[in-house]
């Protein structure tokens, strides 16, 4: 296996659109990275010219210390997975496992022992004389993988692999990608624009939009600690609220007022945080219901959302100018009716303070 490095790449297509914009990036060996963001970010094009399917037109791509910026994708060792499986139909999967070996003359006693073994890893030994439209979603995803493993190649580049496959399949195909990349400790660059698929996958996720990466690190860092707005509501479902507020100092403490209600924050603020405007961003599970004594605000119940193990409640505080919406995460027992009175306090150690002119992350 091997690391995958981006050296200030950028890509720039006729008419000025730039894909990707002086993007620095490093894929450690073994390390399974997530590309994460909405649609038309540049995520794929990052994947494309890893792959060397598409050349930056600023920028150095490496794998390990060897530059391959200017290689064609054959000559990089890499195996790309793409959403579509691109299985070729009339041949049965023992054949698509076969096919690229079979191109780059690999001996037939050397094919017969990779394709059994990468059958047996994911599991789909029993069909391998079948041909794909004999098989679910799940189990040609599952030969598309099979494909890239018997190559044994340095590194491994997933396009959305699991975009076509329904909510079930999904979650399990998922976990089957898990325990692989586990196995065989290989070196993945995932791209999807599913945050959940981003923080169950990776060992880092790295999160991009129009071109930019906005922040590199672990899934629960990115989550706890995003470094600016666009990520902390991007990251997690559902998603943060943002409320504009004002930040005092009050006889040597924090405290925030906010249209509709004034907390004083934890010590933990104190260092980072500066008087004036800020935004306040607090997830919905950090939100919880209370008796009257111990509430921050008072809230009118808008709307009930059941899911199941948890019930997401969409309330209303304040009144007139002074109004803001605030979502919550609760146990299903804790159901209130629309319209009732609610009594809300906010975890103090998990409240985000954000600059409201840059959108960056204060504290």
């Amino acid at each position: 296996m091997a690391a995958i490095r981006l050296d200030n790449v950028t890509k720039q297509y006729p008419g000025g659109h730039a894909a990707v914009q002086d993007l620095s990036l490093h894929i450690a060996d073994g390390e399974l990275l997530v590309l994460v963001g909405p649609s038309g970010c540049g995520k794929s094009t990052v994947l494309r010219i890893v792959a060397g399917l598409e050349t930056p037109t600023r920028g150095r791509v490496f794998l390990d210390e060897r530059e391959v910026t200017t290689l064609s994708p054959q000559e990089r060792d890499v195996a790309m997975v793409f959403q579509s499986y691109a299985l070729y139909p009339h041949m049965n999967v023992r054949e698509n496992l076969a096919f690229g070996l079979r191109m780059r003359g690999v001996s037939k006693a050397q094919i017969v022992a990779r394709v059994e073994h990468s059958a047996r890893i994911l599991g789909i030994d029993s069909f391998l004389d079948r041909r794909p439209a004999q098989l679910s979603g799940g189990q040609r995803q599952r030969v598309a993988l099979g494909r890239a493993i018997v190559r044994e190649p340095q590194a491994f580049l997933l396009d959305e692999p699991l975009s076509n496959l329904d909510a079930r399949l999904r979650v399990e195909t998922r976990a089957e990608l898990a325990r692989l990349h586990q196995r065989l400790e290989a070196t993945m660059l995932y791209v999807t624009h599913d945050q959940e698929e981003a923080m169950t996958l990776g060992d880092r996720i790295a999160v991009m939009r129009e071109g930019h990466v906005q922040q590199v690190a672990p899934p629960m860092e990115v989550y706890r600690r995003p470094a600016n707005v666009f990520v902390a509501g991007f990251i997690g479902s559902p998603t943060m609220n943002f409320l504009p507020c004002t930040l005092r100092r009050d006889s040597g403490k924090l405290v925030l007022e906010c249209p509709a209600f004034t907390v004083e924050l934890a010590e933990s603020h104190t260092a980072e945080a500066r008087s004036g405007t800020v935004l306040l961003g607090v997830r919905p599970h950090d939100v919880a219901l209370v008796t009257l004594p111990q509430a921050d605000v008072s809230a009118r119940v808008e709307v009930n959302e059941p899911r199941g193990s948890e019930l997401v409640t969409h309330v209303v505080v304040g009144e007139g100018m002074s109004k803001s919406q605030l979502t919550l995460v609760a146990p299903p027992e804790t159901a209130s009716k629309v319209g009732e009175q609610v009594s809300l306090r906010f975890r103090r150690d998990r409240l985000h303070l954000f600059d409201p002119d840059s959108g960056e992350r204060i504290s």
